[in-house]
């Protein structure tokens, strides 16, 4: 229910405002702008769903739909997982985690934005890569953390 899911809500407060981290430009001022953008165009079609990512008339999406939404964007930039692998929507969750660990997000916040236990190890087992380096795009998206 409702009250139940507030519980595990987290607000996270962006700082939208052009900054540079290690040299490269935050990307959040135009992520900001593109969520403005689908809010406004949600809006316009006159209903306010459940859930952020659901347009009026669509069901609720589910973990399923998450991984039909990865994996038709990958076919779609034409991205192929290597051999032996799969990309799901927990790929999203490792990938983020990966690159925030290689430009040294603070574990704590990493742990907090992912909603991972601050003294377990799931993230550090499941959901980190040590082969992923410091990357030009992950400071844009990450760097503020």
């Amino acid at each position: 229910d409702a009250a139940r899911l507030w519980a595990f809500r987290r607000i996270v407060r962006l700082p939208l405002t052009a900054r540079s981290f290690h040299g490269h430009a935050s990307l959040l001022p135009q992520l900001g702008e593109l969520g403005r953008t689908y809010l406004a165009a949600r809006a316009a079609l006159g209903a306010a769903p459940e859930w952020l990512f659901q347009l009026p008339s669509e069901r609720r999406p589910l973990t399923r739909h998450m991984a039909g939404w990865v994996s038709e964007t990958l076919d779609e930039e034409g991205v192929q997982a290597p051999a032996g692998f799969v990309y799901l929507g927990h790929s999203l969750r490792s990938g983020g985690s990966s690159a925030a660990e290689a430009i040294r997000v603070p574990r704590f916040r990493g742990n907090w934005l992912g909603g991972w236990s601050q003294n377990g190890r799931t993230r550090e087992l499941h959901y980190m890569d040590p082969s992923v380096l410091p990357s030009p795009e992950a400071y844009e998206l990450l760097g503020w953390l």
